[in-house]
């Protein structure tokens, strides 16, 4: 599936910034910031449909990881 466009419900919910070790199974992991390795992650609701290798993300990352790079 590739997402054309960002739905408006993917940015209604704001990030939660969350530690690693605070988030829950159900919330996104996407890394927040320039930090190697991550502190914090988005922790919105995940999407329901899984990433590859086991990342599971909220559906404006999901749209983010795939869209399709701009032609300059």
């Amino acid at each position: 599936m590739i997402l054309k466009e960002i739905p408006p419900s993917a940015i209604a919910e704001p990030e939660n910034p969350t530690l690693m070790e605070d988030l829950k199974e159900d919330q996104c992991k996407f890394p927040l910031g320039e930090d190697c390795p991550p502190k914090y992650f988005c922790g919105r609701k995940q999407w329901t449909k899984p990433r590859k290798h086991g990342k599971y993300y909220c559906i404006y990352h999901v749209y983010i990881a795939i869209k399709p790079k701009e032609k300059t």
